[in-house]
């Protein structure tokens, strides 16, 4: 019962989040965080033992400046990274937590590498990948997230090859696409995500014409943002 309402929290506070900001955004990263490659004294190396236990992990998230590690009926459960010294080489601390529901991973140093450690953790239900190097390729690693209700890819480098990734994940209800270069090549993808509720497409190459489309023919989506201005890029969070 207690993981239950837990979850529920996280569910309402996200969307409370992307509605006020365009952006469910945890937290930011700590201030004075290295940003460099240059290894932090006593942070995990590529070649720590897996798996780890729940304990070893959580204490290893925490020294990479993790913003919030929860651990739940003595499982994994919530992981809020969103710091610049997360890499592609600390990925090896995420196989075998197969009850984690949350994890940002925004604002950090991974690439589409990591993503094969991502896709492969089935209970996800947010997963927050915005301001990454990720693109069309790392998306492709997560078509078999079939639990995923929450996914933003906000100032990545994903087009309008990803949806179709996107597109087959069958309980996806809140998609954060802004700032990346998603045109109306890619309406109909968008289109046949019937489930939506949110869908962000604030700063993307999607015309008026074409948001006006999904606005008609997604009524019961609410779709977030306009087009970039012809002056520059679109706003950001």
């Amino acid at each position: 019962m207690h993981h239950s309402i837990l979850i529920t929290l996280f569910a309402s506070a996200m969307l409370n989040q992307l509605a006020a900001a365009g952006e469910p955004v945890a937290g930011e990263p700590v201030a004075g965080e290295p940003v460099a490659g240059e290894p932090v004294a006593g942070e995990p190396i590529a070649n720590a033992q897996i798996p780890m236990t729940v304990e070893q992990s959580s204490e290893a998230f925490n020294k990479l400046g993790a913003q919030k590690v929860l651990i739940l009926d003595g499982e994994l459960s919530y992981v809020n990274l969103n710091s610049s010294r997360f890499s592609d080489r600390h990925v090896n601390l995420l196989p075998g937590h197969s009850n984690l529901v949350y994890l940002s991973l925004t604002k950090t140093r991974i690439s589409d590498a990591a993503l094969d450690a991502v896709g492969r953790l089935p209970s996800l239900r947010w997963l927050m990948l915005s301001h990454t190097d990720i693109s069309d390729a790392g998306v492709a690693k997560l078509s078999g997230l079939s639990n995923l209700q929450t996914l933003t890819l906000r100032a990545t480098k994903i087009s309008n090859n990803s949806l179709e990734t996107i597109s087959q994940l069958p309980n996806l209800r809140t998609l954060v696409i802004g700032d990346t270069n998603i045109t109306d090549e890619g309406i109909d993808w968008l289109l046949a995500m019937k489930n939506l509720s949110i869908l962000h497409l604030e700063g993307t190459k999607v015309s008026e014409s074409g948001i006006q489309q999904l606005r008609r023919e997604m009524p019961e989506c609410e779709i977030l943002g306009s087009p970039v201005p012809h002056q520059g890029v679109g706003k950001t969070f």
